[in-house]
């Protein structure tokens, strides 16, 4: 009887498993859709000052082009990785700017120049036209603080290892006060553009196969539950002959 139960449980364990796994990729496949909706609405907007973007509602703030003006502090900077590029891994290059046109002049903004690839992050240079400028014009996405998910390691400031952007956390290590809670993904290219960082768009033709994951996972429910209903089949009793 135990063991009728036991196996009971695990059954039932299994096909619910199966099923909350089908719902989770059709959640997935909603938020994609209004993701690649938003991106690409965001991008046939024109780019604005970065005040303006701020004062819109924080539902209509990311991926917007935002423009905004500073000095960057390369003395300050930071690599996020691994990141792929082409199929090749590497770092983000985030860059701190202290901010000297608008009303948030004297603020911190990260701006994520672009993408370096690891054999060469430790020995590229900045663009000529960004260093040593009192103030540098960049066009750039507006982007949230970036989701951790549970693959990511946590950040190490101590030893400068980050495997996200983590606002908070690089404003606190390197002294960025007052800072702004969120950060641009640089979308103009620059003169140097042949050179380092590469520069990374975003693509709102992003890739939503979680249809595709759902039906799997829902199929792989409804097989679990008709091998179980073939083994749990009583067996079919042989008849024996009444004589020889």
């Amino acid at each position: 009887m135990m063991r009728r139960c036991i196996a009971g449980v695990l059954i039932l364990v299994v096909f619910a498993t199966l099923l909350s796994l089908g719902f989770w990729q059709i959640q997935r496949l909603h938020w994609k859709e209004s993701l690649i909706a938003q991106i690409t609405q965001a991008q046939n907007i024109p780019a604005r000052p970065l005040d303006d973007i701020i004062n819109l509602p924080d539902t209509e703030q990311p991926f917007r082009a935002a423009i905004v003006g500073g000095t960057l502090l390369f003395d300050k900077m930071v690599y996020v990785g691994l990141r792929q590029f082409d199929g090749q891994p590497g770092y983000d290059v985030i860059v701190p700017m202290r901010i000297t046109m608008g009303a948030y002049s004297g603020y911190h903004l990260l701006i994520n120049l672009g993408w370096v690839p690891v054999q060469k992050f430790r020995t590229w240079q900045p663009p000529a036209s960004l260093v040593g400028q009192e103030t540098v014009v960049m066009q750039g996405v507006f982007r949230h603080q970036e989701p951790r998910t549970w693959m990511t390691p946590d950040n190490i400031p101590q030893t400068a290892t980050w495997f996200n952007i983590h606002i908070q956390e690089i404003a606190s290590t390197y002294g960025l006060k007052p800072f702004m809670p969120f950060y641009l993904q640089r979308s103009e290219r620059l003169q140097e553009e042949e050179q380092l960082p590469k520069l990374e768009l975003i693509n709102p033709d992003l890739r939503n196969d979680h249809l595709q994951y759902a039906v799997t996972w829902f199929s792989l429910s409804v097989i679990w539950l008709v091998m179980v209903a073939l083994r749990m089949r009583p067996a079919r009793k042989t008849l024996t002959p009444p004589f020889p």
